[in-house]
């Protein structure tokens, strides 16, 4: 029953929306190298000013660094902090992943920041390119 499951019914939503050409994706890329240095955060932003009801949020990292664990990622917007990646540690230095979150307030206004903070000292990275992807309604 998909009327039981939030996402089904977000992805039936959306399908729906698109049939009726009233959905909007908003795209935005940071492509540039940013060093990741011990014990500091780094921080990039985009800033949309369309006014949209969103639905869905993805964000895509692509970076490298020597030791994952030492790695906190979140995307901050309108001052709430989704987390994205919580010093968890992988079998690979690359990091290449699409996140998806559910903002709120769902108005798409405003700063998105990326935040990438490594934690702990003697292995550095690389911030290679980040995307945000929005999609939903024209307000």
């Amino acid at each position: 029953d998909p009327s039981a499951d939030p996402e089904a019914m977000r992805e039936q939503l959306l399908r729906k929306l698109v049939e009726e050409d009233d959905i909007i994706l908003l795209n935005a890329r940071w492509l540039f190298d940013l060093a990741i240095v011990d014990n500091h955060d780094v921080t990039t932003k985009v800033r949309n000013d369309i006014a949209v009801d969103t639905l869905s949020v993805d964000v895509t990292v692509d970076l490298t660094h020597a030791h994952m664990g030492d790695l906190d990622i979140w995307m901050s917007h309108a001052g709430v902090d989704y987390p994205l990646h919580q010093r968890t540690t992988l079998d690979s230095t690359e990091l290449r992943r699409t996140y998806r979150i559910s903002p709120t307030p769902r108005d798409s206004r405003g700063d998105w920041v990326l935040h990438v903070f490594d934690r702990a000292e003697r292995d550095v990275g690389t911030l290679h390119r980040w995307t945000l992807d929005i999609t939903g309604v024209l307000q």
